[in-house]
């Protein structure tokens, strides 16, 4: 269900914004053959600040792609208010019929990861939050600024922790969703996405 909303509102779901006029961290991930994106390593599926596994909010698209295997990444067309963008989606593994990641970019002036929505139940916060969660455990880790309508779900934000997390409230009354918040929102409401900007 898509509703209306303020523009404040889409602000704090972090809607399309002009990208920060900093100079950008550098990494220090390697482009050798040995460079691959999926090591099999825990880290390469924790959700952090920013940040999951070796992709970096604002890194350069140019240096996803090339930690990406081509294999593993394809280049989609997706719609944010009316206008078509860019994007990515990730496979852990060639075979997968459903990609794990979608990155979004912002190309102003070179185009940098802007956000990424993770959409595969392996990807964890170090203490355990991801797809599965429920709002309970969510609320333990992190301090929400706000729970509402977001662009297409009711979503709770984590503006300290740069982290959204998309909420299945199919179980409640339809009556009751346009007007849940942080207070009346029921703990057990389970997570079904996340998006980290």
């Amino acid at each position: 269900m898509i509703l209306a909303l303020p523009v404040w509102l889409l602000l704090a779901c972090e809607a399309r914004r002009e990208p920060r006029i900093t100079q950008p961290e550098t990494t220090s991930i390697t482009t050798s053959q040995d460079s691959i994106f999926f090591t099999g390593k825990p880290t390469d599926f924790i959700i952090r600040k920013r940040q999951i596994g070796p992709i970096k909010i604002d890194m350069p698209v140019s240096v996803l792609k090339n930690i990406i295997p081509s294999n593993l990444l394809q280049e989609v067309e997706i719609t944010r208010e009316g206008t078509g963008y860019k994007a990515y989606k990730i496979k852990k593994n060639a075979t997968d019929a459903i990609p794990a990641l979608r990155i979004e970019e912002v190309c102003e002036p070179t185009c940098r990861v802007w956000r990424v929505q993770v959409m595969d139940t392996t990807y964890r916060t170090p203490t355990g939050i991801g797809i599965g969660s429920t709002l309970g455990e969510v609320k333990k880790h992190y301090t929400l600024s706000y729970l509402g309508p977001g662009e297409t779900e009711i979503v709770a934000v984590s503006e300290a922790g740069k982290i959204t997390f998309m909420l299945d409230v199919s179980k409640l009354q339809p009556k009751q969703v346009p007007f849940l918040n942080l207070k009346n929102t029921p703990d057990k409401v389970p997570v079904l996405g996340i998006l980290v900007f």
